[in-house]
């Protein structure tokens, strides 16, 4: 600085330069609140991706109950139909022939 420093100049200087030096110091605390809310809105953003991903696992799992249930659908109908047709093989077999309404199957 000068070598006055009573000096009125200088002092108003020094003044400045603390002044200067307050302003440096809040824009360096802005600059490191901005950061944190992009640090805070980067995890936000993570956790509605995580959320997201969960929401594709359970879409996921319905898909496959629902998968799963048309499939037990189809073996119980086809057991069914299996099963039918057993037992009229049986009635046929046990000479029951005769009866028209055995024969259409």
């Amino acid at each position: 600085m000068c070598q006055h420093k009573h000096t009125l100049t200088c002092l108003r200087e020094r003044d400045r330069e603390t002044e200067r030096e307050r302003e440096r110091e809040r824009e360096r605390e802005r600059e490191r609140e901005r950061e944190r809310e992009r640090e805070r809105e980067r995890e936000r953003e993570r956790e509605r991706e995580r959320e997201r991903e969960r929401e594709r696992e359970r879409e996921r799992e319905r898909e496959r109950d629902l998968t799963d249930s048309i499939t037990y659908c189809f073996i119980v109908d086809s057991l069914l139909l299996i099963y039918k047709r057993v037992v009229v093989l049986c009635y046929k077999q046990d000479n029951f022939i005769s009866n028209p309404k055995l024969n259409q199957f």
